[in-house]
């Protein structure tokens, strides 16, 4: 299985192949260096924000899940509505 990184190295040949094959539309030319161009963004974006082994985020306690989902209730159950409450109504 690719990581993005490698699908985004592909994206860029790729554009650059069809570039460099001249047999592209005027208006293709401009897509594929967009294309390139962003994922070379990309690329340079998530260079910079890979994690670390010594993240914080690796370091967090276990138990800590638990707790953030101690007060959610359940999504798959459904709410009735309030009869007191009427909604707004444009006047």
């Amino acid at each position: 299985m690719m990581k993005i990184d490698e699908h985004l190295a592909a994206s860029i040949d790729w554009a650059e192949e069809r570039l460099r094959s001249g047999a592209e539309p005027p208006w293709t030319y401009y897509r594929l260096m967009q294309l390139k161009e962003a994922a070379l963004e990309l690329m340079a974006g998530l260079q910079s924000v890979s994690p670390t082994d010594h993240s914080p985020r690796s370091e967090a306690p276990e138990d800590d899940a638990r707790l953030h989902g101690a007060n959610i209730d359940r999504i798959d159950v459904a709410r009735r509505r309030r009869d007191t409450e009427k909604p707004l109504l444009p006047t």
